[in-house]
C-alpha cells in the first residue's frame, strides 16, 4: 500500500506541475529592477548617496583615517 501511495503522490506532482505556467526569474527579476531603478525613491536615495560620497571624499576624517592607516590618498 505504501508503494501505491508514492506513486500516487508521484502523479499528483507531475499534474500539478503541467498545469503550472512557466516562470522566467530572470525576466521577473529584470522587470523588478527596471521598475524601481525608473521610481521617484530610486531617484532621491541615488542622489544622497552620491552627496554622502562626495562629502566623504572631500572629508578631513576620510584624510585622518587614511593617514593612520598609512594610506595617503
Amino acid at each position: 500500500m505504501n508503494r501505491l501511495k508514492t506513486w500516487w503522490q508521484i502523479a499528483e506532482a507531475t499534474a500539478g506541475g503541467a498545469s503550472r505556467p512557466h516562470v522566467d526569474a530572470g525576466g521577473a527579476d529584470a522587470d523588478v529592477e527596471m521598475l524601481v531603478r525608473r521610481s521617484w525613491l530610486w531617484s532621491v536615495v541615488q542622489s544622497a548617496a552620491t552627496k554622502v560620497s562626495a562629502a566623504w571624499r572631500g572629508s578631513r576624517c576620510r584624510r585622518i583615517l587614511g593617514a593612520a592607516a598609512g594610506d595617503r590618498a
